[in-house]
């Protein structure tokens, strides 16, 4: 309950760049180097689970796309547990990014899915929990 309020409190407060901002900025929790043009996963400075509802659309930062790091559009959903990751690469490697370094921005929003009855959620992220379906 208490990373719940805190996650919130970052999310609404303390990471908007400005008060008209639509993303929040997302830092990187570790250094690493893209020694090639493969996609890597990359441990962001936030953790799930969101909380009911709230999921976020990953996007890269608009500033590091001239400096050769591209960051794969992602979604965390609310009920995910765990690091919130990065999907990134370059075009050029290779390319050292720090540590708390803002790559990328999330756009939160509250996510309204109709009940398909309870599952266990998968904790190792990206496609675990099971094979992808559309409801049309």
């Amino acid at each position: 309950m208490l990373r719940l309020l805190i996650t919130r409190l970052l999310l609404i407060y303390c990471l908007t760049p400005t008060a008209g901002s639509a993303g929040v900025d997302l830092a990187t929790a570790v250094d690493i180097t893209l020694l090639n043009t493969q996609v890597r996963l990359v441990d962001s400075v936030l953790w799930g689970p969101l909380g009911r509802g709230l999921s976020v659309l990953l996007i890269g930062h608009s500033s590091v796309s001239h400096c050769g790091i591209f960051v794969v559009p992602g979604l965390s959903d609310a009920d995910f547990h765990g690091n919130i990751k990065l999907m990134v690469y370059t075009l050029c490697p290779p390319v050292t990014i720090p540590k708390g370094e803002k790559i990328a921005q999330l756009v939160p929003f509250e996510a309204k899915v109709p009940c398909q009855g309870e599952r266990e959620r998968g904790s190792g992220g990206f496609g675990s929990t099971d094979h992808p379906e559309v409801l049309l």
